[in-house]
């Protein structure tokens, strides 16, 4: 949901007549329109904001590499246990369970603390608990392990090249929209052979985006309105020529 932080001045009056300059555009109420530019703005901030901290998919994939490296660690070391360690930490394991079955019981076993005793909700004895015994914890670590594996396996490939920005996604969509409000001139894609563009519309988006984003590059944009106009077109079943992409 779009939140008052999204918003902020980035277009005065001025910018809004030089963007209007730029595309050719006279709208009835520039006031309204500023205020349509703003909001297309807070609207790119929020969903921008929402893949701002989203990890990687080779960084996700390797935390979980690691995690299932240290549960194949840990079940090693439970299968390499020597003979007298395997009877101390079992001793120990039933200590453990015996006390707190007592606190459990007795209601003096804290759902934070440590332990080794799975309370059973579903039955009517206050206190039930399953207690858990070496050979339940390898079993649990090969199914933690094998979850880890399909974890991964899950995980999409990465892209080559840069990762789709579906902040601006959105806010050409929006700002097609408030074009074809605007004027019946049409919404089309044109550029240089250095990049630069050149139909009234492309010229618009760019000078409007560079508002939010002043250094971003200007192949991004232009490339987003291409996608949102063939997008647009299939919606349609309308054809046109590239140079109207």
């Amino acid at each position: 949901m779009v939140q008052t932080r999204h918003y902020e001045e980035t277009y005065s009056d001025e910018d809004v007549a030089h963007l209007c300059e730029v595309g050719g555009l006279n709208p009835e109420d520039k006031a309204k329109f500023r205020t349509e530019l703003e909001s297309i703005a807070a609207v790119y901030r929020w969903e921008a904001e929402k893949w701002e901290n989203i990890p990687r998919t080779s960084d996700v994939r390797r935390e979980l590499l690691a995690l299932k490296k240290r549960i194949s660690r840990l079940d090693e070391g439970l299968e390499g246990l020597s003979g007298e360690a395997a009877h101390v930490l079992k001793l120990a394991v039933y200590n453990n369970n015996s006390n707190d079955s007592v606190l459990r019981i007795t209601n003096k076993l804290s759902e934070d603390t440590p332990s080794l005793t799975v309370p059973l909700a579903d039955t009517n004895s206050s206190g039930t608990a399953l207690l858990l015994d070496i050979p339940d914890f390898k079993h649990f670590l090969g199914g933690l392990e094998r979850a880890a594996d399909d974890a991964v396996s899950s995980l999409q490939k990465p892209h080559s090249g840069q990762l789709r920005d579906y902040g601006l996604r959105l806010w050409m969509i929006n700002l097609m929209s408030l074009w074809r409000s605007t004027t019946d001139a049409p919404f089309t894609r044109d550029e240089t052979s250095s990049g630069e563009p050149i139909t009234p519309a492309a010229r618009f988006c760019v000078a409007a985006f560079l508002h939010i984003s002043p250094d971003y590059a200007v192949s991004r944009i232009l490339w987003e309105m291409r996608h949102r106009i063939k997008n647009s077109r299939k919606a349609t079943g309308e054809m046109v020529a590239k140079n109207q992409q």
